[in-house]
């Protein structure tokens, strides 16, 4: 999994330069707070290439930032290669917005993706004893309309 690139400091570093700084022996390494590169779109592809160095034969993502990594993944790859896309539609189990999934679909199928919907393809969403908290809303709001 890649994701974002975040500055790194160090706990006791403030807004000291790291080349100005000497990492002491109490320190820990912390996020810093700053996106060095936002990992969207083409950035991902780069950021890919950067990590691993070579083409990568899967992708899995879920949103259309994710199109330029999937691309990358199965056009010109000389093995054999997958990108999927996960369909949030399921709008009682989850935050679902039906158009923005249908609208992944449709790039799924415009550019050779496996679309998964959370609605149809997922069992379970949430494990055992995780309430999801939409729920716990939705059975307010019908306690009050009673």
């Amino acid at each position: 999994m890649i994701g974002s690139d975040e500055s790194l400091v160090a706990t006791g570093q403030g807004d000291t330069d790291g080349l100005d700084y000497n990492f002491g022996k109490d320190d820990k390494v912390v996020t810093g707070g700053e996106f060095l590169i936002k990992n969207l779109k083409t950035n991902k592809v780069t950021v890919i290439q950067q990590e691993i160095g070579v083409q990568p034969v899967l992708a899995f993502g879920n949103s259309g930032g994710d199109s330029a990594m999937a691309n990358f993944t199965i056009n010109n790859n000389k093995y054999k290669s997958a990108a999927y896309m996960l369909c949030c539609d399921d709008t009682e189990r989850e935050n679902g917005n039906v158009e923005k999934a249908d609208k992944m679909r449709k790039t799924c199928e415009e550019n050779g993706y496996t679309a998964i919907s959370m609605k149809d393809d997922w069992t379970t969403i949430y494990g055992d004893g995780v309430t999801y908290k939409g729920a716990e809303k939705t059975e307010e709001t019908q306690s009050s309309q009673e």
